[in-house]
C-alpha cells in the first residue's frame, strides 16, 4: 500500500493542473467570444483550429465544464461563458425539425451542416441544462430539459425500454447514450430533488441490470439489436473498458441516492476492466476489447484514465480495492502520456499502439472528463486530511 502522503501529492498534482492550467488554457485558447462557442479542436501548437466544424453537443459539454468548475470554486465571474454558450445553443444549435431538440453539426460561421437529432447528443444537452440550473439558478434551463425529455419520449422511445439512436436509421442500439442519459437524470435529480428524475434514472438502471451487463462474462456490452439482444455481428462482442469504469462511478452515485445494491456490479466491472483491458506494461487501457480481453482497437483515449481515477475513488470504501494504488497509477499515466510539457494546459487525446500521438488535434470535448475527474479527486483529497 502506497504512502498516504504520496497519494495526496498525486491527487494535488492532478487537481492543480486541471484548475490552474487546463481550464484557464481552454478558456483562453478554446473559447470564441464572437460566436459564443468553443472551438472543436486545439492544435498541437496550442492554437485553436478555427476552420473546424463544430459538433453542437460539444458546447453542452463545455457548459457542464464551466458550471461544474464554478460550483467547485475554480472559476470566478464565469457566468459570461455560460450565458454565451446558452445563447449559442438556443439560437444556433436548435434543430429546425423540432425546437425542443438540437442539431448535430454547424460550421465555424454557425451555419447548419447536419440537422440530425441524436440521443447521445441529447444526453449532454440535458446534463448542461441540469448544471446551468444548479449553479446559476436558470429556471428556463430546467424547462428546456423537461421539454427535451418529453420530445425524446414522443419521437424516440424504443421497443422494450430505452430510446432509439435518433431520427436516422441505424443497424443497432447502444448502451453509451443511455449511460449518459443516466448521468444527466442523476444530475437533474441532484439539482432539483425532484423524484421524477430519479425515476428516469431507475429506468436506465433496469436496462443496465437486464441488458447492458453481461452476467455470464461480467462485462459491459455496447451494441444491441432493437429488442436488446446482443448485436448479431462483430459489434455484439465489443467491450469498452473505459465505459465499464464510467459505470462504476455512476452506479455508486445512484446508490448514494437510492441505496440500491450495486457493489457486486461495481467490483466486477472495475476488476474486469483492469484485468482484461489494461496493458500492464504501459498503464493504458485499450479502447475496445472482446469479452475475453483480446484487443479490438490498439488506440488509447485519455478519457479512460480519468474514468479509472473516478472509479477508484468511488470504490474507496471497498476493502477489496487498493484505492490509493489505483489512484496513483491513473494519475501517473495521465501525466506520462497525455499532459504536454510544451504548452501549459494542453493535453493529448489519443495514443497509438507504440505510444505515438495519433492525432495532433486535441478534442476540446475531452475537458469534460478531465474536469469531472479533478472534482472527484478534490472531494476525496479532503477526506485524507
Amino acid at each position: 500500500m502506497p504512502d498516504n502522503n504520496l497519494v495526496k501529492i498525486e491527487l494535488s498534482r492532478y487537481i492543480n493542473w486541471v484548475k490552474n492550467k487546463a481550464i484557464p488554457f481552454s478558456l483562453a485558447q478554446g473559447f470564441n467570444s464572437e460566436t459564443g462557442a468553443f472551438y472543436e479542436h486545439i492544435l498541437a501548437n496550442g492554437m485553436a483550429n478555427k476552420k473546424a466544424n463544430m459538433r453542437v453537443r460539444v458546447q453542452a459539454r463545455q457548459q457542464f465544464v464551466v458550471c461544474y468548475a464554478t460550483d467547485r470554486g475554480w472559476l470566478n465571474d464565469a457566468q459570461i461563458y455560460s450565458d454565451k454558450l446558452n445563447q449559442f445553443l438556443l439560437e444556433s444549435g436548435k434543430s429546425p425539425k423540432n425546437e425542443a431538440l438540437f442539431a448535430h453539426l454547424v460550421s465555424p460561421e454557425k451555419m447548419l451542416l447536419d440537422d440530425k437529432i441524436d440521443l447521445y447528443d441529447s444526453a449532454f444537452h440535458l446534463l448542461g441544462f441540469a448544471w446551468r440550473y444548479k449553479v446559476f439558478n436558470d429556471n428556463t434551463a430546467l424547462d428546456n430539459a423537461q421539454r427535451l425529455v418529453s420530445q425524446l419520449d414522443i419521437l424516440f422511445k424504443g421497443h422494450a425500454g430505452g430510446w432509439n439512436e435518433g431520427d436516422y436509421a441505424t443497424h443497432w442500439r447502444r448502451q453509451n447514450p443511455h449511460m449518459h442519459l443516466f448521468e444527466a437524470f442523476l444530475a437533474l435529480y441532484e439539482a432539483t430533488n425532484q423524484a421524477k428524475w430519479l425515476a428516469r434514472a431507475a429506468e436506465i438502471y433496469s436496462l443496465f441490470e437486464q441488458v447492458f451487463f453481461d452476467h455470464k462474462d461480467t462485462v459491459l456490452l455496447e451494441f444491441f439489436e432493437r429488442d436488446w439482444r446482443p448485436f448479431n455481428g462483430q459489434g455484439g462482442k465489443v467491450v469498452e473498458p473505459g465505459h465499464m469504469l464510467e459505470w462504476v462511478w455512476l452506479l455508486k452515485k445512484y446508490q448514494s441516492f437510492t441505496g440500491s445494491p450495486v457493489d457486486n456490479y461495481c467490483l466486477s466491472l472495475f476488476q474486469n476492466a483492469i484485468e482484461l483491458g489494461l496493458n500492464a506494461s504501459t498503464g493504458l487501457f485499450h479502447d475496445q476489447i472482446t469479452p475475453n480481453g483480446k484487443a479490438i482497437s490498439h488506440t488509447h483515449r485519455c478519457w479512460s484514465l480519468t474514468e479509472y481515477l473516478k472509479a477508484s475513488i468511488a470504490l474507496a470504501n471497498d476493502s477489496q480495492i487498493d484505492t490509493d494504488s489505483h489512484i496513483i497509477k491513473s494519475i501517473e499515466a495521465i501525466f506520462k502520456y497525455y499532459v504536454t510539457n510544451e504548452t501549459n494546459g494542453l493535453y493529448v487525446d489519443c495514443i497509438g499502439k507504440s505510444g505515438d500521438v495519433i492525432d495532433d488535434k486535441v478534442q476540446t470535448s475531452t475537458l469534460y472528463h478531465l474536469v469531472l475527474a479533478a472534482g472527484e479527486a478534490e472531494k476525496y483529497l479532503t477526506t485524507l486530511d
